[in-house]
C-alpha cells in the first residue's frame, strides 16, 4: 500500500498528505478483522476451558517455572533481532547522506552505507 501510494503521487503530494493513506486503509483492515472475529467460532478446546473455568491464578509464574529455557531463548532471539535492525539503522551508516524520503525499500540503508 505504501509503495502504491508513493508511486501514484508526486513527492510533494506524498509528503503533504499521501503518507496518511496507508494508515487510513488500516481502518478497513481493522473492521474486516472484527467482522471475521465475530463470525468465526471458538475452538472446542477454548470452549471447554471456558466451561471449566480452569484459569491459573499466576500464569507468569507457571510460565517461568515450566518453560524457563524457552522464555530465555525467546528473549535472546528478540534482543538479537532488534540489535541487527538497529545496526542497519541510518545512525550507523558510514555515509552522512540522508536516505531518500520516498524510498519504501527495506534495503535502502544498504545502498547508502557503502
Amino acid at each position: 500500500m505504501l509503495w502504491l501510494t508513493s508511486t501514484l503521487t508526486t513527492e510533494e503530494q506524498f509528503l503533504s498528505w499521501g503518507w496518511r493513506i496507508p494508515f487510513l486503509f488500516s481502518v478497513v483492515i481493522i473492521v474486516g478483522g472484527y467482522i471475521i472475529r465475530r463470525i468465526v467460532e471458538e475452538s472446542p478446546v477454548f470452549q471447554e476451558m471456558l466451561t471449566r473455568r480452569a484459569y491459573s491464578s499466576a500464569p507468569l509464574r507457571d510460565l517461568f517455572r515450566s518453560h524457563t529455557r524457552n522464555v530465555v531463548l525467546t528473549a535472546l532471539i528478540f534482543v538479537a533481532n532488534n540489535a541487527a535492525g538497529y545496526r542497519r539503522s541510518p545512525r550507523h551508516c558510514s555515509s552522512p547522506l540522508a536516505p531518500p524520503s520516498r524510498s519504501v525499500s527495506t534495503s535502502w540503508c544498504c545502498r547508502w552505507c557503502r
